[in-house]
């Protein structure tokens, strides 16, 4: 941990404001202790995750979206999947916009996801402890793998959207909607 603390401050303090920094700095300390047991200990839903749900990993169809890099696969709460497709879905996707998901994009990409997943009361309730999960874990290694991307300046845009993202900017819709 006090490595992964000192290669985030190294990496992203010359490009985020102190504030931003210290979060996720506080984020990654207390992963071991207040992030990671709540979600190890749920029993949450476990599937074949795909854990690389990202745009540049898909070739839209009329039929719809084809998975093409099925390389990161795992079995996984699948609120975990969820939560690194809302985190890194555009990443690495150089037609994508350099951010997140919007207010718009979320509400139209979660809504779709609803209408084929049923999320137990429980993963609505791990939700934001998931993504928090995820800021820890893929959005750490984004943030701090390959400094040349922040040299890049639409992916530098994404890295910063992700270093100030929060488990609120992405709600769940009321179970039923």
């Amino acid at each position: 941990m006090t490595e992964d603390v000192a290669t985030l401050r190294a990496v992203l303090g010359p490009h985020a404001a102190e504030p931003v920094v210290a979060r996720l700095v506080g984020l990654v300390r207390g992963f071991m202790s207040e992030v990671l047991p709540p979600i190890r200990d749920a029993r949450l839903p476990c599937v074949n995750a795909i854990m690389d749900y990202k745009a540049n990993n898909l070739v839209y169809t009329p039929a719809g979206p084809v998975l093409v890099d099925p390389d990161n696969g795992d079995f996984a709460p699948r609120l975990l999947d969820l939560a690194q497709a809302v985190l890194l879905f555009h990443t690495e996707h150089e037609p994508a916009p350099p951010r997140l998901f919007d207010a718009t994009e979320w509400s139209a990409f979660i809504g779709a996801y609803l209408r084929q997943v049923d999320l137990t009361e429980l993963e609505r309730t791990m939700w934001p402890v998931a993504v928090e999960y995820m800021i820890c874990d893929e959005g750490h290694w984004a943030l701090t793998n390959d400094v040349e991307e922040w040299r890049e300046p639409r992916q530098r845009a994404f890295l910063l959207a992700l270093a100030e993202a929060r488990a609120g900017d992405y709600p769940l819709p009321a179970a039923g909607h």
